[in-house]
């Protein structure tokens, strides 16, 4: 497990390979009753229909829709403890470990429960775990497999599963134009020099006479939005299953380390286009519409791009349905580490993806101002 992985997980939802517990399990001093939650859902993952690891993480709060909160643990299970008492319970040995894991200074406790064998139950019954009854999890609970679920259960068929897979190709996109971009970018930056404000003109409409609310700092404001708008470039996200089988539940995290010479913005941070009235409403994308599958996050020193792509069929392809921005201010080399996770990838697909950005200065000037005023009334 490392901290992209544990964020990763964090902007899924419950499934038959993930369960968030925002408490720690009853077990030192617990009765049978109180131990056999634990127990149940360890059953019920390691019977479940998937091709990969299937993870509790505790400590961790389910936040339907976003990403889920961490709460943190102030105590841990003892590994052995609890391999001891499962392993006594079960008709053959059920592969699990438990990692306490420090995030972002708060422990949280990670069930990791890998493919194996099935199916596995209880010859005895314990506390509200029933003897003979094969539970399995699917989707978000839990519950009792039935007769031609238990006949199909079986190793052999999890390696048959495990052949296949979907095949992910990521790379960098212009969403808007749908263009692909590749994985190795270049991008221009240009710094614009701008003159003392009282040097570039106030505007005057030929109905300044009658106007109302006038905005007389009109050209001033397109020389500020200019100088911001320069140094941006956008940037989405595009992603193939070049396989044979559906890619389930894809989600993509884009990581880079901040730095004081590069920007990186969100849609919903682009400045927005000046106008002749004071009293404009921005006329851009209202932030609850621009809201998308692309979201971009800071953890301490690094930035992180997080993109819910969901389900792609063999074959298809599925664009970001928003972009970023990323500009610098010096010439610049960015690496996106970039981890791609499904429900049936047996682990997660990790990509490097760069951008070069070459800076340039400029002064500002009346060309400017004219190439937007041009490009405006189009």
């Amino acid at each position: 497990m490392d901290d992209e992985l544990f964020e990763s997980l964090l902007y899924q939802e419950e499934s038959a390979y993930l369960d968030f517990k925002r408490d720690q399990y009853p077990f030192d001093k617990a009765t049978d009753k109180q131990k056999s939650k634990l127990l149940k859902d360890l059953l019920a993952f390691a019977n479940s229909w998937r091709r990969a690891d299937a993870y509790i993480l505790i400590g961790v709060e389910e936040v339907r829709g976003g990403r889920s909160k961490v709460v943190g643990l102030q105590e841990h299970l003892l590994n052995r403890n609890l391999q001891q008492f499962v392993s006594s319970k079960t008709n053959r040995p059920l592969e699990f470990d438990y990692l306490p894991y420090n995030f972002h200074d708060l422990q949280v406790g990670i069930l990791r429960i890998p493919l194996q064998e099935r199916p596995l139950f209880l010859p005895k019954s314990y506390g509200k775990v029933e003897a003979n009854k094969v539970y399995i999890r699917r989707s978000d609970a839990t519950g009792i497999a039935n007769p031609d679920e238990i006949a199909r259960m079986g190793i052999s068929h999890v390696r048959e599963g495990l052949t296949e897979q979907p095949t992910l190709e990521l790379q960098f996109a212009d969403v808007e134009n749908r263009v692909l971009l590749g994985q190795n970018l270049k991008l221009h930056s240009s710094i614009l020099t701008l003159p003392m404000m009282e040097e570039i003109p106030l505007f005057y409409s030929e109905y300044a006479n009658i106007a109302f609310g006038e905005n007389r700092n009109y050209y001033r404001d397109i020389a500020i939005y200019l100088k911001e708008t320069k140094l941006l470039n956008s940037i989405g996200s595009h992603v193939k299953n070049a396989g044979k089988i559906l890619a389930e539940n894809v989600f993509i995290s884009m990581s880079i380390p901040k730095h004081s010479e590069l920007v990186l913005i969100s849609e919903e941070e682009y400045p927005d286009t000046p106008s002749t009235s004071r009293f404009h409403v921005p006329t851009g994308i209202p932030l609850l519409a621009r809201q998308g599958n692309l979201s971009l996050h800071e953890h301490h020193n690094r930035l992180s791009i997080e993109i819910n792509v969901g389900n792609i069929q063999p074959g298809a392809e599925a664009w970001s349905d928003s972009s970023f921005y990323i500009g610098a201010r010096k010439n610049h080399i960015v690496t996106f580490e970039t981890t791609t996770v499904a429900n049936n990838l047996a682990e997660p697909q990790r990509t490097n993806l760069t951008v070069e950005i070459t800076v340039s200065d400029k002064q500002f000037g009346r060309q400017d101002l004219n190439d937007f005023l041009e490009c405006d009334r189009q």
